[in-house]
């Protein structure tokens, strides 16, 4: 079976949207504004993620030699302070609490063997 004719003229005016109103001319200069809004918020976003990775950068721990307080050897690597005794102590002796999660020093914390696992407390949170 042949395809149906088409039933219209050549001529036959296109069928597209005429009408505008003051709706759509406003939607229109409202996207202008948002586009504008979104495009400064994006720009003031990056420009303090800038500013937050400089902060970062500047307080990040620089390797140096030191003397750790805990084990009293001469060691070059990061250097962690005690959160309770404010000493420097090498990576080798940092513990860090079960608890709180704080780092604390070799001297500053408790190691507990009651469970499976060992498990370390600071001075603070001990369990007694």
């Amino acid at each position: 079976m042949p395809k149906r004719q088409f039933p219209f003229d050549g001529s036959s005016p296109l069928q597209l949207k005429t009408y505008i109103n003051a709706f759509h001319f406003e939607k229109a200069n409202n996207m202008d504004s948002i586009y504008a809004r979104t495009r400064e918020l994006m720009n003031e976003g990056s420009l303090r993620l800038k500013k937050a990775q400089a902060v970062q950068k500047s307080t990040l721990p620089v390797e140096e030699t030191f003397k750790c307080q805990s084990c009293l050897r001469s060691k070059c690597g990061l250097r962690v302070i005690c959160a309770f005794c404010e000493r420097s102590t090498c990576e080798d002796c940092c513990r860090q609490c079960v608890h709180c999660a704080g780092l604390f020093c070799s001297l500053c914390s408790i190691i507990n063997y009651d469970a499976k696992y060992e498990r370390c407390y600071c001075l603070g949170c001990s369990p007694q």
